[in-house]
Parts: C-alpha cells; structure tokens; sequence
C-alpha cells in the first residue's frame, strides 16, 4: 500500500520518543513550557493523553524531567 506523503509510519512509541527529545532540545534552546505546548498543538503532535484535548504546559515539563532523566541514566 503506498504511503501518503508526509505521513509517519513509524511505530507510536518511536514518535513519542521522538517528541520528548525535541521538547527536552526546545526547552534547552530557551522556550518556556507553555510556548512548546502552542507550538505542538499548532503541528498537530497527538496529545499526551486520551483525557487531554491539547498539550498543557504541564505535559511539556513533565516530558521534559523524563529527558533529563534518561539523559542523566545514560551518561
């Protein structure tokens, strides 16, 4: 079956790494938490979780304390 252009086809635990780790690199790069939120609904990232309707800046700092974590566990 041919994939639409643009369309993810990864696994969705791939593409919630990948969101965690650009929302630790954005919170690095100086964005506050509620300016990722609105960048992140405005993309169409899907929400955290099923209850939620957007991102909140809560979901952002909470993703980005995971990073850090992971990061710390890492190294």
């Amino acid at each position: 079956m041919p994939t639409r252009p643009g369309r993810d086809r990864s696994p969705s635990w791939c593409r919630r790494v990948r969101t965690v780790e650009r929302i630790y690199d954005l919170r690095r790069a100086g964005l506050s938490a509620s300016a990722i939120a609105r960048l992140l609904d405005d993309e169409g990232v899907p929400h955290p979780t099923k209850q939620s309707k957007s991102w909140h800046h809560s979901h952002v700092l909470a993703a980005a304390q995971r990073a850090e974590v992971r990061r710390l566990a890492s190294a």
